[in-house]
């Protein structure tokens, strides 16, 4: 092959990777577009988002932070003032076929990707409640994050408005707010 003939192939390779690089980046940001769209920190819209799960009464002191629908999925997270504790409330679509610890793994990658850290937890004990009328098994986890700090984390199954939810509480051992969560539980019907 001449000179000229590389050149061409190269040109045209140039030319058809930068269309695949383009169509990516393109698909990307609309993607990201419209997971921002499925995404809301307005308290109303939050309050909303979470009726569409479980009624509920926050306990004093904290407020709704998010919520994202996507896929069918609903999530919605409310934080202590102090940002010491995390309450979230996610449910899958009746027909999802995910098991409590697909849930479990779903949930704990969203966190992860909405807090930007990984924990390291280790199954400590359960406590049993009841949620929405029904009794609950809330598994306990402690470890620490991947910053050092050590976590708590609470987490269930019960049965939301529309289909299986999950109830998972997140907080910093020290601060944990037993009487907070426990209100919270109180609270849903």
């Amino acid at each position: 092959m001449n000179r000229k003939t590389i050149l061409i192939i190269v040109g045209v390779l140039a030319v058809v990777c930068l269309c695949i690089v383009g169509v990516g980046l393109f698909a990307l940001n609309r993607a990201g577009n419209w997971i921002r769209q499925s995404t809301s920190t307005d308290p109303v819209q939050i309050a909303q988002t979470a009726s569409e799960i479980a009624d509920y009464t926050l306990p004093q002191g904290y407020k709704e932070a998010v919520a994202l629908s996507i896929f069918n999925t609903t999530m919605v997270g409310f934080t202590r003032e102090d940002s010491t504790m995390t309450i979230f409330m996610l449910q899958m679509p009746v027909n999802s076929g995910l098991s409590s610890e697909q849930m479990k793994e779903q949930i704990q990658r969203a966190i992860e990707a909405q807090t930007g850290r990984s924990y390291d937890l280790k199954y400590v004990g359960s406590q049993n409640v009841t949620i929405r009328g029904q009794g609950t098994e809330m598994f306990i986890y402690e470890g620490t994050s991947d910053q050092g700090e050590l976590v708590r984390q609470m987490m269930g199954i019960f049965e939301g408005k529309n289909g299986t939810a999950w109830l998972m509480v997140m907080g910093n051992s020290d601060t944990w707010d037993q009487v907070g969560v426990d209100a919270f539980i109180r609270s849903l019907r």
